[in-house]
Order: structure tokens, then sequence, then C-alpha cells
């Protein structure tokens, strides 16, 4: 498209407009949807004319000249047309990220701020495994400005029923290494950092995941990782997620924005199912040493979608559904259950932090 100054309006793209007899329909669903019933004559071709960008004054001369209609009558169906958002300015479909842009804006978001927001973003993906391996490829292909990898497993042959960018001759391979070039090839504008390490302590999970705005932490090993987690984000001052599953439901979230949001010491206290504190947490003894987590493909890939999704919104601005809530899904019935949390008094990180959500990220 080309003439896209600041001062052109045009057709949202995304809108199918269609006329059955003297009823138009714009739109499809809400909050973007409008039924004109009995629609005058000349809107088709209006609507037409504004498929592509045009400036004011050339939409005042068509509709003189074209459709016989005044100046006045035409800014006030123009005015109409923008205040149900059916026009306004246009979004250039000649960029990377065009696709997304066109999203944002029908979603009710500034789409270039949005876009500007995550391509100035830096992601640490703490576990690569099968939900984490999704949710790099979903973040590299939006744009995320530094996506870390930390895991330090290798590829091995039970990885490849839910680990997409893996192949069998990659068996052997670290995870990191093999994703980072994945997601590489996928988007070369893009920054990786591998990081072929398994988290020990909490010294190593605050050096590694100091200079990031936001982690998501996939994986509970060792036992303490979410402890260490969380500690690090409260010090460094940086946002983060868990996504998972329990069995055979996903776990999503919850977003802990250290000052905003009860922290994993707040939550923890509430779903400890063993009434076992941090302390005491070593009294605890594993009977099956044989132990292995059920995993599955499509449910990976549910939870991967869905954390990406609060990933991208968080970082670009939006609000989010797992802002100090955890959703649980049912891989066999898709009902969401939510599981919200509250700042605990006796905790000192959060006894006297602000944890309402402020507008914006």
């Amino acid at each position: 498209m080309k003439n896209r100054s600041l001062d052109t309006l045009m057709i949202k793209p995304y809108l199918t407009i269609l006329q059955f007899s003297d009823t138009t329909h714009i739109g499809t669903l809400p909050p973007r949807a409008l039924v004109v019933e009995q629609s005058p004559s000349y809107l088709a071709d209006l609507l037409r004319y504004l498929s592509e960008p045009r400036t004011p004054s050339d939409i005042i001369d068509f509709a003189q000249s074209k459709l016989g209609i005044s100046a006045a009558e035409c800014l006030d169906i123009m005015n109409s047309l923008r205040e149900y958002e059916i026009v306004g300015r246009p979004i250039s479909d000649e960029t990377r990220y065009a696709r997304h842009s066109l999203y944002y804006d029908l979603i009710g978001a500034e789409a270039d701020e949005v876009q500007s927001r995550i391509e100035n973003s830096r992601v640490c993906l703490l576990g690569v495994g099968g939900i984490g391996a999704a949710i790099a490829s979903i973040l590299a292909g939006a744009g995320i400005g530094t996506i870390a990898l930390v895991d330090g497993d290798h590829i091995e042959l039970t990885n490849l029923t839910r680990q997409y960018l893996f192949r069998e001759s990659d068996i052997g391979r670290p995870k990191v290494d093999r994703i980072a070039e994945a997601i590489s090839e996928a988007n070369s504008t893009i920054r990786v950092e591998p990081h072929m390490i398994q988290i020990s302590n909490y010294n190593e999970a605050r050096s590694i995941l100091d200079s990031y705005d936001f982690v998501v932490l996939s994986g509970d090993r060792p036992s303490l990782i979410h402890k260490w987690v969380n500690d690090a984000a409260i010090s460094r001052r940086f946002t983060y997620s868990s996504a998972g599953y329990i069995d055979a439901y996903g776990a999503v979230g919850p977003i802990v924005a250290p000052g905003k949001t009860p922290c994993y010491e707040c939550r923890e206290e509430e779903i400890n199912l063993f009434g076992v504190s941090h302390d005491r947490a070593s009294d605890l003894k594993n009977l099956n040493p044989v132990h292995q987590a059920a995993s599955f493909g499509p449910l990976n890939a549910l939870v991967a979608a869905l954390q990406a999704n609060e990933v991208l919104r968080y970082l670009g601005g939006l609000e989010c559904r797992t802002l100090a809530k955890r959703l649980l899904i049912e891989s066999w019935t898709y009902n969401i259950h939510e599981e919200a949390f509250s700042a605990s008094q006796a905790c000192g990180a959060c006894a006297t932090a602000d944890v309402t959500w402020p507008s914006g990220a």
C-alpha cells in the first residue's frame, strides 16, 4: 500500500464487508461487528473507495463528485465509521510482523507501540523441554528482541513426541543448541543466547537471570527452583511466570511481578499440599524411585500457546489473565479452573507491596 501518511484513512483490513440486498454487514463478531440495515445506496461505493488509503480531502471530493452527498454529510459518515473503528490510520502490510499488527489493532491496542515494546524485550526460558521449546518458537516468530535458553539436558528419543523443533538426527545434542539454531533460522533479526546449564542454587539463578525482563520457568527440578527464581526476581526486579502440567492438567501462571503481585512465597503458602515449610523440605521421602511424569504433545502445545500469549501481552503493555492467577486446563474437556492468589502479611517481600494491577505492564 502506498501513500501511508499519518493523515490518511482506510478500512481496517481485517474486517469483512458483505452486502445482502440493502443490509451491510461489517465485521463478523463483536466488538468489531456492525450491521447497517437499510444502508444508503452510496455506502457500498464509499466503503470500496476506502479500501485504499485516502486523505480527508480526497474522501470529500469523491463523496461530492461521485456519490452526490455534501461535505457535511460525508464528515458525519466518516466520524461514525471512525467511532465504530471501521476506518482508521493505515497499518503497514510491508513489514515482517504485519499480521500481528493487524491483530493488535483488532483487540484495540496501538499496534506500533506493542510491537516496539516486544522487539525491545529480553525473555529467558528456564527449561526448554516440550513447553519451553514451543514457547521459544512462538516468541521468536513474534519478534522478541532477545531470547535466552537455559537447560542442561540433551535430546532423547522420547522428546520427539512433543518437542517439534527436534529431529531423530538431533538425538544426543544439547537442547539449547538445537533450539537456538532453529529459532535463529526462523528469525534472523532476534538475538538468541543459549546456556547449557542446569541451575543448582540461588546464586546461579540470580546470576543467569539478572538481565532479562521476563522469565518463563518450565520445570520443577531441582525442588527449590521456584523459590530460587522467586528470590532472584525480588532481588533483580524482573517478572516471571510458570508453565507446566500437573498430571493431566495444564498449568499456566501465575505471573509474578515483584511489587505488583503476590510472590511465590505467598502462593506456596496457599497451595502447599503437604504443609511442609521450605526448611523441612529435606524431610520429604520419595517412595516411588521410578517416578516419571507423563507428558502429552497436544497438552504441551496448549500450555505453551497460552503462556506465550501471556508473555507477549505483558511485554506489549496489555492486560493479562494470569497476573497473580494460575489457570489449570483439563486436557480432556478443555475446562479451565482459575486460582487467584493474594499477598500474605507474613511475607516480608509482599506485606507492604502495592499488588494492584496498573494500566499496562
